[in-house]
């Protein structure tokens, strides 16, 4: 895996889901990915890259509610626009709940609490989780 800073779309895990997406090679349900990953979420078990792409996800999410991050992918923002995703609003406090589960504890934390860009990666997860709120 390979990053280049602390937003979720900073990193090759990002930016490959995107392009898989966006050309069709994978299907999409929001719903359906976040209740999976919570299923099967341990953090002994569950990889950088599954933390890193559950992100992606969550920001897709954040995006389609009308609340996208700045660094959102050109082409991720005229796919939402063409396939017109719609997601229960409910679906936002489980991507809440998910996002702070792997805050909490994760290779993705892991990968940052030892570092100076720490403190960066936890604001940047908290403005996900407030645009999911609003």
């Amino acid at each position: 895996m390979s990053a280049w800073g602390i937003t979720n779309f900073e990193n090759d895990v990002a930016l490959s889901f995107v392009e898989k997406i966006t050309t069709h090679e994978k299907q999409l349900s929001i719903e359906s990915y976040l209740s999976t990953f919570s299923d099967k979420f341990d953090p002994d078990e569950t990889t950088l890259d599954e933390c890193l792409e559950l992100f992606t996800v969550v920001e897709i999410l954040a995006a389609v509610q009308g609340a996208p991050c700045e660094e959102l992918p050109i082409e991720l923002q005229e796919w939402i626009v063409k396939c017109y995703i719609q997601v229960e609003t409910i679906v936002a406090k489980d991507a809440v709940e998910v996002v702070e589960l792997v805050m909490k504890d994760s290779e993705a934390k892991e990968m940052y609490v030892d570092t100076p860009y720490y403190k960066a990666w936890v604001t940047a997860q908290k403005d996900l989780i407030k645009r999911l709120k609003e």
